[in-house]
């Protein structure tokens, strides 16, 4: 399993990102145990989520994406 990691002024800075090296752990194979179990609970978001949202939901998330930068 790989991954990536940002290396930016915002994402080190400001967004406490880091990365680690695994290898030769057990670790790797717990992360990947659970992005599996994970992966399988998931459902596909599609257009039709979208369009059946009702007019309170729309509006909370409109709401609430005005606070997302602040957290």
């Amino acid at each position: 399993m790989k991954g990536t990691i940002n290396l930016d002024y915002r994402s080190l800075y400001h967004h406490f990102e880091n990365g680690c090296l695994m290898a030769g752990s057990r670790a790797v194979l717990d992360v990947k145990r659970d992005f599996d179990q994970t992966i399988e609970q998931c459902t596909e978001v599609t257009d039709q989520y979208r369009n059946i949202r009702s007019a309170y939901l729309k509006f909370s998330q409109l709401i609430m994406r005005l606070f997302a930068e602040l957290l």
